[in-house]
């Protein structure tokens, strides 16, 4: 086995803020903590399905799987992934309840069939979920666990990104360093089993501090601060645009914590004034969540606050030029194919072409792309032209086809820039369609697929070097996306099972080690890279020293 396990992303303190926040427990130090116990419906975990209402990274389950390093994202919830705003709770239950009953709703059904199809005569159907708010908080009461109480305040107009981020920051910094006690649920051999889990997290201020987590004698878990979505800073609680001095002196915040952050992913799942979000919910979330403002577009352009605001986190002047202060790295994911390519065309590439051309000390500007899969496509132009067709059965030469997913020229650059690409592990980016049941030989090399895919990117080009070949090898890990609300493959369903990713790993390596220079590097070193070391070399690369 490998000697430890890397998580590009996954969210270690969500599970249980969310559940404490907006209720007597938070005003209790002794249990509102990441290490105190959660509910969790053990049967959906058995089989797999959405991580709502069962952990998948609390920091007993990272000790108990080895998870020694973990870049841990911070992601306040966006209003739009509830399905409702401030002025839904004052839509009545009654009034659509009477709509429905006297035909009003089925003549809009008709009507939306008629424009839309069949999900916009469903979503018409269902609109009391989507326009009544107290309707909506229910459902969502069932689906994810949270109180009412906080789903409320999740929807009200006293919500604010900025300040949420400041309590699950310090909610998760009050037990930096201290050793905790923690249930693990997990799943083995058609058993089920509830273990008691001792163990400490360091957040981690510098590369010395990670070199020494790692290499020395502790088996303590590393933990690097990242943020996913950009609208953690630039949107206000009435959901409008903040000002651009705002959002710097918020960057700058970013860079002044005591534990730095690393990378913030730019884009979401909707809107948040500064670039473009690619498709990321299903069909049938479609109904309930409208992501279509800004959804497929570029950088925003009328004040060019998203470029404005991506050269500030990379420290960089309008030139490009270095500043010389700390980056904060940029992820990719979720940003739309035509927003890749305006930050690749009007940032990393240039900036990076200097490090080739300058007398002056460059450093290349690393892509991230934290939480992705292979889209199956060769160009970003081809993304961009597929994305009105992508559905929930858009799969193409067996791989998620939607523009969420990376074509082999995002791949080339990601190489190029020698930046990082951690594997989600949620089935449908992956590539299995909706509601379907594959067999569990797919179950079993669907990860180690992608790992392929990635790869021949780079290894079927004929215009990459042999050097660019290998090196490819080194630009993947995993990046779970688990407690992000993911459907896992069924196998893994929780970091517990990192074992047996690895296992699964290493037998589709095994049957494809005659290609791709496998046999060359070794297929226990390769299993060594993807499981932890490319992301921990990149971490040590790119985090400040002491």
């Amino acid at each position: 086995m490998p000697r430890m396990f890397a998580d590009l992303h996954c969210h270690p303190s969500m599970y249980g803020f969310n559940r404490m926040r907006n209720t007597p427990l938070e005003s209790d130090p002794n249990v509102f903590h990441p290490w105190q116990p959660q509910p969790t419906l053990q049967f959906l975990q058995k089989r797999g399905v959405a991580a709502t209402r069962y952990s998948q990274s609390t920091p007993a389950q990272l000790v108990q799987g080895r998870s020694r390093l973990v870049f841990a994202s911070f992601t306040p919830i966006e209003k739009g992934f509830l399905g409702c705003c401030p002025e839904a709770f004052r839509t009545s239950v009654t009034r659509e309840t009477v709509r429905a009953l006297t035909g009003v709703t089925a003549v809009r059904a008709v009507a939306a069939y008629l424009r839309d199809g069949a999900m916009g005569a469903l979503g018409e159907l269902l609109r009391i979920t989507r326009n009544t708010g107290r309707a909506r908080v229910a459902l969502e009461q069932i689906y994810l666990g949270y109180g009412r109480a906080h789903l409320e305040y999740l929807t009200s107009e006293q919500y604010d990104y900025w300040e949420e981020f400041r309590r699950e920051y310090d909610y998760v910094v009050r037990d930096d360093h201290v050793l905790g006690r923690g249930v693990v649920h997990s799943y083995r051999n058609g058993r089920c089993f509830q273990e008691n889990v001792e163990g400490r997290y360091q957040i981690v201020r510098e590369a010395n501090q990670l070199e020494k987590i790692i290499e020395g004698e502790t088996t303590d878990v590393a933990m690097v601060l990242t943020i996913e979505g950009g609208h953690t800073i630039s949107l206000g609680p009435d959901n409008h645009v903040v000002s651009f001095e705002t959002m710097v002196d918020r960057i700058r915040y970013f860079r002044e914590m005591p534990h730095p952050l690393f990378f913030i992913t730019l884009a979401h799942h909707f809107d948040n004034g500064l670039c473009g979000h690619a498709r990321s919910v299903p069909g049938i979330g479609q109904i309930v969540m409208d992501q279509g403002p800004r959804m497929y577009e570029g950088f925003e352009t009328r004040k060019a606050l998203g470029m404005r605001v991506a050269r500030e986190l990379l420290d960089l002047d309008e030139e490009l030029n270095d500043r010389g202060g700390r980056r904060i790295l940029i992820d990719v994911k979720h940003m739309s194919p035509r927003s890749r390519r305006q930050f690749y065309d009007e940032v990393i590439l240039p900036h990076n072409q200097r490090t080739k051309t300058s007398s002056q000390v460059w450093k290349k500007l690393p892509i991230v792309a934290s939480h992705v899969a292979y889209s199956g496509v060769k160009t970003i132009d081809e993304l961009i032209a597929n994305e009105k067709r992508e559905n929930d059965q858009w799969i193409i030469n067996g791989y998620s086809g939607w523009g969420l997913n990376l074509a082999d020229e995002d791949i080339r650059i990601i190489n190029d820039s020698e930046g990082l690409i951690g594997l989600i592990l949620d089935r449908r980016v992956l590539g299995v369609e909706q509601g379907l049941s594959p067999t569990p030989e797919r179950w079993r090399t669907l990860f180690g697929v992608n790992v392929l895919g990635v790869v021949d990117a780079i290894a079927n080009d004929p215009s990459q070097t042999s050097e660019q070949k290998r090196s490819i090898w080194d630009r993947i890990c995993i990046g779970s996306d688990f407690d992000g609300a993911v459907t896992p493959v069924p196998l893994y369903a929780t970091v517990t099972e990192w074992d047996l990713l690895a296992d699964d790993l290493r037998d589709v390596l095994r049957e494809n080690r005659s290609t791709r220079g496998i046999d060359a590097i070794g297929i226990e070193e390769l299993v060594e890279k993807i499981c932890w070391r490319n992301a921990y070399d990149f971490a040590r690369k790119h985090l400040p020293r002491s």
